[in-house]
């Protein structure tokens, strides 16, 4: 027999359910009378798939047991107050649990040189194609070059990759289908060393610059439809439940 829930009285009808791909077994407690109130409910919870454990192999140590409790209409009129307060407090957007993938939220990188290349100003541009969420992102950003060395005496051509810096450039907060920009600028004396070198037939004799990004996302955001859910409170039905 499966253990009833605490505060689920004894007459109460066990209604058991069979497992399937996605919840595991459990059971719902009926009161005995009709029109069979629902009581509570004992049972594995929903699988979730954890990291190198394959679906299902959540524990029964883990099973949920719920009971329902049966008020009145003065403390169903005093939790609705409640919520409506708690609904009114919340801001037109709060704070949204998702990790946007590249085809959602896409960002390009542009190195412009300065006066004879001894800067060089990388430009960030993030777009946003979330349908409502807000994006506010910074990138970590490292300028390399790729430096073709040939000796001049034998057939001899090889890139070497050399970092010029880095720094951080923090993007203002993309809405939905807009595109933000942000940058900074590379300078100090190995870059114009490299670039005089460049020049020099004894020297560097190319230079490719590349940006190469870390995205982190500081805040996503979405809107909270308060005003939504305060129409459903003062809807009709909500009032006459």
């Amino acid at each position: 027999m499966v253990p009833r829930p605490s505060g689920v009285p004894a007459d109460a009808a066990p209604v058991a359910v069979a497992a399937d791909e996605t919840t595991g077994a459990g059971t719902y407690w009926l009161s005995a009378d009709a029109p069979h109130r629902l009581l509570g409910y004992s049972g594995l919870d929903v699988r979730q798939e954890r990291a190198g454990e394959p679906v299902g192999a959540l524990s029964h140590a883990a099973a949920a047991k719920l009971s329902v409790r049966t008020e009145g209409a003065p403390a169903a009129r005093k939790t609705r107050t409640a919520l409506r307060s708690a609904v009114r407090s919340l801001p037109s957007t709060v704070p949204v649990s998702l990790t946007p993938t590249r085809e959602q939220v896409a960002e390009t990188t542009d190195e412009v040189c300065g006066p004879r290349c001894h800067s060089v100003t990388v430009t960030v541009a993030l777009t946003n194609r979330l349908p409502r969420e807000s994006v506010t992102a910074r990138y970590e950003l490292d300028l390399t070059a790729a430096k073709r060395v040939d000796s001049g005496r034998i057939l001899l051509d090889a890139l070497r990759y050399e970092s010029f810096g880095s720094c951080t450039v923090r993007l203002p907060t993309a809405r939905p289908g807009a595109t933000v920009r942000g940058s900074c600028t590379f300078d100090g004396a190995a870059l114009r060393e490299a670039v005089d070198e460049s020049t020099d037939d004894h020297g560097f004799v190319l230079l490719d610059f590349r940006t190469e990004t870390t995205r982190r996302l500081d805040d996503v955001t979405g809107p909270s439809h308060a005003e939504d859910l305060l129409h459903q409170l003062d809807s009709p039905a909500a009032a006459s439940s």
